[in-house]
């Protein structure tokens, strides 16, 4: 589902919290309930995870980090 979105042309390494942001408010005016977006940020969240280990690709993680 998130590659039929705009957040899918971003590279991982150059993704941002805007991005994220962006994408809620996308989902939500399109009707998607607040678990669904959740969703989305968790599945992102574990892909760019494992970008580096697992594929060896540069991904901006540091996004994720709630401290």
């Amino acid at each position: 589902m998130l590659r039929d979105y705009e957040i899918a042309n971003i590279q991982s390494n150059k993704l941002k919290t805007s991005n994220l942001i962006k994408h809620c408010k996308i989902r939500q005016v399109a009707g998607a309930k607040p678990a669904t977006v959740y969703h989305d940020i968790c599945y992102l969240r574990a892909v760019m995870n494992k970008a580096k280990p697992v594929f060896d690709i540069e991904a901006n993680y540091s996004i994720f980090d709630i401290r």
